[in-house]
């Protein structure tokens, strides 16, 4: 009967293995992290730094989250590699959204330990529905249009952070901040809908080509110690390079209101200002990848890029514009390099354990300087500091982009390679016809 109802859904759709079929993949795919992205941010278009909260308590707020993230997204990588894309987009995509009403009623009751618990659960789902997200666009485009595949989720993701900041304050100013939360929550259910439609979509391919891909995809620890240096090195790139960017985001529009004296409902768009960037470009970036490979350089590109805008606001009065710019493209770029060389670098049944420990590490460094932008900033009450903190991070980040492409040139170039042309699926045809033919012989 299930089967039955999984073919009358394959009759309205294009064959699996069509270039159709992997874009409407594509786009549910988006939607996984929409909702996520949007809330993530909320604290900060709300400006609640230093109104409602603390400087300390507010920097917690995104500590507890990259935490409770960095625990959980080794065990989430795991468990996508073991239970599958199905299970896993409905059990994150569901602790987000309980996540997100615990902080909207932390805030309604003003009772920060609830809003703290909130951003806890809430970071449990966020970062593992990132890993499902890329275990699932490593899967169904590896080979083909895999850095498009991701820079086209980027930006859905970021349509979420550029909405929050535009949006956000004024339904705050026109409501009240708690509603705002609320709102948010909605979103975190359309979320929680598409990893449904993901899951008929995902199923419904399973059944017309009769691929097992869940039994192909049982992970073993053993690749954990296989995991090349090109790998750590990629992910320790990753770490520092989005504990620039995201602690940065997260204090901008305060920042922003501090040094040039904007309005909240001005200095959130101007912040936004970063992710536009990433919105518009981000597809773009991600299919010249495929195209042209060299990804260790797109990220060297990347890294060198952030120094600037970093040293701008550290050392100039120069208005927001431009380094916010410099700096959407700088993140373009290097999520275009990054995410899409893990797939290249590991076979597909560790792909998801893989992503974990990337985003743990990545979430581990960031929440470390997260709560050192705070303290940095408590001891006067000024951004110069901070600023300095982040120029000084950004230059190190180039210098691991320099040594990661080193020890890629010396290890076969494999991050420098075009897209092959086979998608996993064909790999996946191309393996079980190898291990046929073996038994014939």
């Amino acid at each position: 009967m299930a089967l039955t109802i999984f073919h009358k859904i394959a009759n309205y759709l294009p064959h699996p293995d069509s270039l159709q079929y992997r874009l409407i993949i594509l786009a549910f795919c988006c939607l996984l992290t929409f909702g996520s992205y949007y809330c993530f941010d909320e604290p900060s278009s709300l400006d609640l730094d230093g109104t409602t909260l603390t400087s300390v308590q507010y920097n917690l707020l995104y500590s507890v989250y990259s935490i409770s993230n960095m625990v959980m997204v080794i065990g989430g990588g795991f468990l996508v590699d073991y239970f599958g894309n199905r299970i896993c987009t409905f059990l994150f995509c569901s602790l987000i959204c309980v996540g997100q009403f615990l902080f909207a009623l932390g805030l309604t009751l003003d009772y920060y330990p609830l809003m703290l618990t909130g951003r806890i659960v809430f970071g449990t789902g966020g970062g593992s529905i990132s890993v499902v997200q890329n275990a699932i666009a490593s899967y169904w485009f590896k080979g083909k249009e895999l850095a498009l595949a991701f820079g086209v989720t980027l930006t859905a993701s970021r349509l979420g952070s550029v909405l929050n900041f535009i949006i956000t304050p004024y339904i705050a100013e026109w409501t009240s901040d708690s509603f705002a939360l609320w709102w948010g929550l909605i979103l975190c259910v359309i979320s929680l809908i598409a990893a449904l439609g993901f899951s008929l979509l995902d199923k419904s391919a399973e059944v017309i080509t009769q691929r097992d891909f869940q039994s192909n995809k049982k992970p073993q620890l053993k690749y954990i110690k296989q995991f090349p240096i090109t790998f750590w090195l990629l992910s320790l790139e990753c770490a520092l390079f989005y504990s620039v960017i995201f602690p940065f985001m997260a204090i901008a529009p305060s920042y922003f209101s501090d040094k040039f004296e904007y309005s909240k409902t001005k200095s959130s768009p101007i912040a936004g200002i970063c992710y536009d960037v990433a919105l518009i470009i981000s597809p773009f970036l991600g299919r010249l990848v495929d195209i042209i490979g060299s990804r260790p350089i797109v990220v060297l590109i990347a890294s060198t890029l952030l120094i600037f805008p970093t040293q701008i606001y550290s050392f100039t009065q120069i208005t927001p514009y431009v380094p916010q710019l410099i700096l959407g493209l700088s993140y373009s770029l290097a999520a275009a390099g990054i995410w899409s060389s893990v797939p290249l670098l590991l076979p597909l049944q560790a792909v998801g354990t893989a992503l974990g420990i990337m985003t743990s590490i990545q979430m581990l460094i960031i929440a470390i300087f997260n709560y050192l932008v705070g303290v940095v900033y408590d001891v006067n009450n000024h951004w110069q500091d901070v600023n300095v903190m982040f120029s000084c991070l950004a230059i190190v980040t180039s210098l691991v982009g320099i040594l990661l492409c080193i020890v890629d040139v010396k290890n076969g170039s494999i991050l420098m390679k075009k897209s092959t042309g086979k998608s996993a699926a064909e790999e996946y045809d191309e393996e079980q016809s190898l291990k046929h033919n073996r038994i014939i012989n």
